[in-house]
């Protein structure tokens, strides 16, 4: 069975679809899920909430050894306003600016766990142990012209390595505040995810609903299509 390989933050993840935040549900009515079952591929979801532009990018370079010719690979860009900072530990990251989880959360679970709710006995120690590195690197370096320009170099990069590898690939952007020109390139979506309002105090939009979800994967289909990438077309 071909895949369908899926990066992005917490938009991809499905988070938000409905209040209750109920993870199973999410999961069935995310975009690439309903994409999948549409192109009859395996979903491969690669997205995690809070997930940076460096993130997305590495985690795209980890797993192209395992993408086939026939795969269609999802990139979903977020916010330039973060940044991947690595600890000693082997593959685990703070997404800078937030500094209460790690990625994968090493938190040891709680008697409460489920699908729908995650509790815990213990927060990942190595949130404390990096505490003051992190508010440093946030206070000395977060330059937002330099996060710009380096997630607009992460997109540049990553599109045109994969044009030459000849891998089936889109690229979308998750809200409009953060739409840059390459929006024209041919495998972009012109359109965001959402038309992103920045609610006070936050620097970022609400999550995409149930319906924002449904309209990605038509849109997504369409270009699919215009690109000829899937032989389940017309499916």
């Amino acid at each position: 069975m071909n895949n369908l390989w899926v990066f992005g933050c917490s938009f991809t993840v499905g988070q938000g679809i409905i209040s209750s935040n109920d993870q199973e549900y999410q999961k069935f009515k995310r975009y690439s899920y309903l994409l999948s079952q549409k192109l009859n591929y395996e979903e491969k979801d690669f997205s995690e909430c809070g997930a940076s532009n460096f993130y997305i990018y590495r985690n795209v370079l980890k797993n192209l050894k395992d993408i086939k010719t026939n795969d269609i690979v999802i990139i979903q860009w977020t916010s330039p306003y973060r940044f991947e900072l690595a600890t000693r530990k082997d593959d685990v990251y703070f997404s800078l600016p937030f500094t209460d989880f790690t990625i994968p959360e090493l938190a040891e679970p709680g008697e409460d766990d489920s699908p729908t709710r995650r509790t815990y006995s213990k927060i990942n120690p190595l949130i404390k142990e990096y505490e003051n590195l992190n508010e440093n690197f946030i206070i000395r370096s977060f330059n937002k012209k330099w996060l710009l320009e380096s997630s607009y170099n992460l997109q540049f990069t990553l599109y045109h390595t994969l044009e030459s590898l000849k891998v089936k690939h889109i690229h979308l952007y998750g809200w409009s505040e953060i739409a840059k020109d390459l929006v024209k390139l041919d495998k972009f979506l012109d359109r965001p995810f959402i038309v992103g309002v920045v609610g006070e105090g936050s620097t970022d939009p609400p999550h995409p609903n149930e319906e924002d979800h449904f309209n990605l994967k038509e849109r997504l289909m369409n270009k699919i299509i215009d690109l000829n990438y899937s032989e389940h077309q017309n499916g």
